[in-house]
């Protein structure tokens, strides 16, 4: 079930043309948190730590999206049976 889930959402991401506020809101929180310790490392260093900040965002997005699907069937299921 998680599968077919996480093609829906793959499918939901591709049609979207523009990012949606909460898509803004997690760029800037990456881009901040990561921004923070630049001053510590070189260009490209910073570019990869940033780059995997971006992946890790985008698999805990992927992943609130599977699980919030699966909680919200469980709601739905659970007033049409009581």
């Amino acid at each position: 079930m998680n599968e077919e889930i996480r093609k829906l959402y793959d499918r939901f991401i591709q049609d979207e043309q523009e990012q949606d506020n909460i898509g803004l809101l997690l760029r800037n929180e990456v881009l901040e948190i990561v921004q923070a310790e630049k001053d510590k490392m070189d260009e490209q260093e910073y570019k990869k730590i940033r780059d995997r900040a971006f992946s890790i965002a985008a698999a805990g997005e992927e992943a609130g999206f599977v699980r919030g699907f699966r909680y919200a069937f469980r709601l739905f299921a659970e007033c049409i049976y009581h």
